[in-house]
């Protein structure tokens, strides 16, 4: 770099001051720098105030002198400054280099995430706690991924592979089935864990409540209170109803069985498979059996018919017993009496 001698100075005896005239001194010169003055001795620059002022280190020794020849001379000041400053940025900078610069963050927090926007400091992303990513918006957690994958949106602990929190105390969750670990469900729960929800797997739903099955819906049809529809029990597609609410098929309390659109279809009430009460009614007249015989029909026409008797009742006690005989109508009362309504 070569001296710098633009313009002229003033110096006085004396006086550690330097007046420039035409000089730039503030681009051109700087402390530590050497100053060859009029009396041709060599000064130090302490400092440099301005483009026309600079302060020697020592004062001046020469005569009282104006628009005077001068130098400035850069030293080897300029290496060991410049050495000085690049070790310093290093050390600044070493542990950005090493982190962000090496794509490593610190964990942040909500209030203030690790990765963040330069327009906007309490929105990003961090790290709640080991293999756990946090989303924050406006200082506050938001979203989170857990160490096993869960997602939680409003919820910083998911316990279902999805959860979300809608409003406080109330979470909407995808998770493992209960009913059938094999199963995806999607259930609805409070912070204590009860839950509310339905059950994917295999072709069927299940509604599950607390963890036990209440309703199955398959190809088979519907089964109520966990039970697996059959061709026994089920409310079909095809508009046919089948219910049973006794506990097997040989013994059941109360059966309806194929109660079709078409009008077709028997409810039964049997003590086993050949005994019982039944009324059907087979797209014509309403038909009752007793112990897997007919024993009255009522026509589409409103007429009731009574089959025979195939044995005579006894006396009811405090009540009466109408029946039919022989094709004849009779009615026995309380006491034994025997009136024969209607002969055959």
């Amino acid at each position: 770099m070569s001296w710098y001698k633009a313009g002229s100075v003033a110096v006085t005896n004396g006086s550690a001051a330097v007046v420039g005239t035409g000089t730039l001194w503030v681009a051109n010169a700087a402390a530590g720098h050497t100053f060859v003055g009029p009396d041709h001795s060599v000064y130090e620059v302490q400092s440099v105030n301005s483009d026309t002022s600079i302060t020697l280190a020592r004062t001046y020794r020469g005569s009282t002198a104006s628009a005077q020849p001068y130098d400035i001379a850069p030293t080897q000041d300029y290496l060991s400054v410049l050495a000085a400053q690049v070790g310093a940025l290093l050390t600044t900078y070493g542990d950005i280099a090493a982190g962000p610069g090496a794509g490593k963050f610190g964990d942040g927090s909500a209030a203030s995430p690790a990765i963040t926007f330069a327009a906007d400091l309490d929105t990003g992303f961090y790290r709640p706690g080991a293999n756990t990513i946090g989303f924050a918006t406006s200082g506050l957690g938001r979203m989170f991924i857990d160490a096993n994958g869960k997602f939680g949106l409003g919820v910083s602990s998911p316990l279902n592979f999805a959860q979300f929190r809608p409003v406080n105390d109330v979470n909407l969750g995808v998770a493992q089935g209960v009913v059938d670990v094999n199963a995806a469900m999607l259930n609805a729960f409070d912070n204590a864990g009860t839950s509310v929800g339905m059950e994917f797997q295999a072709n069927q739903w299940i509604w599950q409540i607390g963890g036990t099955a209440r309703m199955r819906l398959d190809a088979n049809g519907l089964g109520l209170n966990g039970a697996a529809p059959t061709a026994d029990y089920a409310i079909s597609a095809l508009g046919s109803v089948r219910f049973i609410g006794g506990d097997t098929a040989a013994g059941y309390s109360v059966r309806v069985l194929n109660f079709a659109q078409n009008g077709g279809g028997s409810i039964n009430a049997p003590t086993g498979a050949a005994g019982g009460i039944s009324i059907s009614a087979d797209s014509g007249p309403l038909q009752v059996f007793t112990g897997g015989h007919l024993s009255a029909v009522w026509d589409v026409n409103g007429n009731l018919f009574l089959v025979n008797t195939a044995a005579a009742p006894s006396t009811p006690a405090g009540s009466g017993v109408l029946y039919v005989e022989g094709g004849a109508l009779k009615y026995r009362g309380s006491c034994g009496t025997l009136t024969v309504v209607g002969p055959a």
